[in-house]
């Protein structure tokens, strides 16, 4: 198909709506942005339109617009009144979450602070339910699963294996693996989110570049304070 035989026929004025149009789509109605390169420099109120999503445990997470990468992104910040003692903790779940990359561990995008000095980190954003409102669901029904349900359950629960493995592997461990902190999507896709309690085992600091010694550290006395045996040792 030759495309520019179609251009070739458009009078000049209705070329330039064209070109306008897309124009607007990339760069929006800001007179001052130029180039998607204007876009990228200017890092000024990168995150906005914020939408109150859920909270829970040590966060709260929010839908915003990345106007960097032009999507929707899911953002985790500390509730109000958090201490500064809480930052570590949770910036350290970002860090830990962000050495794995796998279709069953939820993605992590940025991490940064707000200007008050906030920590923050984003995430992909996706949409479903938690498996404990699907399993408190079909359990609501007065009937027994049918054979599809249960196949379908026995899939989720097969994706959460391959994600926790695949974490085992990189020397990570969840320490709150649940159904609340497992997303089930629209579409069949299962994610294993929430890895503040996660720790890194003392023999991954070989395979893990981007976990140092001092976070090593770290994550083992918690893993020790975790599971309640530090004043044995």
């Amino acid at each position: 198909m030759n495309f520019s035989a179609d251009f070739d026929d458009l009078p000049d004025k209705d070329l330039e709506k064209i070109f306008d149009a897309v124009d607007a789509e990339l760069y929006g109605d800001d007179p001052e942005v130029k180039s998607l390169f204007d876009m990228i420099i200017n890092d000024e109120d990168r995150y906005q339109d914020f939408e109150f999503l859920a909270k829970g445990g040590m966060k709260c997470i929010q839908k915003v617009f990345d106007t960097k990468l032009g999507r929707n992104v899911a953002m985790a910040t500390l509730p109000a009144g958090a201490e500064y003692k809480e930052y570590d903790p949770f910036v350290r779940e970002a860090k830990i979450a962000a050495l794995m990359d796998h279709p069953n561990v939820i993605s992590i995008f940025d991490v940064g602070f707000d200007p008050q000095k906030r920590p923050y980190f984003t995430m992909e954003l996706r949409s479903g339910e938690e498996f404990d409102q699907q399993i408190t669901r079909l359990h609501s029904e007065s009937k027994p699963l049918s054979s599809r349900e249960l196949y379908s359950l026995l899939e989720i629960f097969l994706k959460i294996c391959d994600g926790i493995s695949y974490a085992h592997s990189k020397g990570i461990l969840h320490l709150d693996l649940k159904p609340s902190n497992v997303l089930v999507g629209d579409y069949g896709n299962v994610v294993v989110c929430d890895w503040g309690l996660g720790a890194l085992t003392p023999n991954s600091g070989g395979e893990q570049k981007g976990a140092s010694r001092m976070d090593r550290a770290q994550v083992d006395l918690d893993l020790l304070q975790t599971l309640n045996i530090g004043d044995s040792i």
